[in-house]
């Protein structure tokens, strides 16, 4: 069931310019997941941007087949829309999202938000945040995408390695203030990804807030692990490791990494 109420006040959070982006808002009570939502639907027009958020979501999509449940009260939602981005730095474009969150948190009056390779948000040494990036078609350089985003508002339900936003700030943002802040902030970047100076900007700033980044840690590649300084990341966003045999580099979607003990 649909829930405009939500839809509504969302909107109404939005600064009027960036009104114009937004083909659509739906939110909608239960969902297995916001993306797969967006999926079915058409696509939109270039520089058009339709979000779609679950106030409950019990399948949501993680990265290397995990789920992500968000219940009443969390943040879940999904933007579908087009691109300007080379293929080849297609592996910026959750770097950029991870940014956008970071500035609606600080706005807000979060302290300290780190951000974890490739896309996870952390305060406190614990994630707060997570995003999925789904591309759908692509025309030339235009990508058509669907980046999803669940938040921990609320601390009711969390595992140990996770955090909420629920006492850690002075006033808890509602959930349509949150997503709100969040695509506003998005809407601002979306094109940094097309220009090589906006692509350098997005690295440098992500990696200014980089966690673990200089440290010894573990790279998971399917069964196997390897051990090494995390030097950084390529211009086109993947993982630079410092290993005994050399430098390794690898793409978001083919490893996980955890510090060394």
């Amino acid at each position: 069931m649909h829930n405009p109420l939500l839809a509504k006040a969302i909107w109404q959070h939005l600064p009027v310019t960036d009104r114009i982006s937004l083909a659509s808002i739906d939110v909608i009570d239960c969902l297995e997941s916001t993306q797969s939502w967006l999926t079915q639907q058409p696509s939109t027009l270039q520089r058009e941007w339709r979000l779609c958020s679950a106030m409950q979501q019990h399948s949501g999509y993680g990265r290397q087949g995990r789920v992500w449940e968000s219940a009443l009260g969390q943040v879940a939602f999904s933007w579908r829309g087009w691109v300007a981005v080379e293929p080849e730095h297609l592996g910026l474009f959750s770097l950029n999202a991870a940014l956008a969150v970071q500035s609606a948190l600080i706005a807000l009056g979060v302290a300290q938000v780190q951000l974890k390779w490739p896309n996870d948000i952390y305060i406190a040494d614990r994630k707060l945040a997570g995003m999925l990036t789904t591309v759908v078609q692509r025309r030339g350089h235009l990508c058509d995408v669907i980046l999803g985003i669940g938040l921990n508002r609320l601390s009711i339900a969390l595992p140990s390695e996770a955090i909420a936003l629920e006492g850690k700030i002075a006033r808890l943002p509602s959930v349509a203030e949150l997503i709100a802040a969040i695509s506003h902030q998005w809407l601002r970047r979306l094109d940094a990804l097309s220009s090589a100076h906006g692509r350098a900007e997005i690295r440098e700033s992500w990696l200014s807030s980089a966690l673990w980044l200089g440290q010894p840690i573990k790279v998971w590649q399917g069964n196997q692990s390897i051990e090494g300084i995390w030097l950084g990341i390529t211009d086109q966003g993947a993982l630079r490791l410092a290993t005994h045999t050399g430098e390794q580099v690898f793409m978001a979607d083919e490893v996980k990494l955890r510090p060394l003990d």
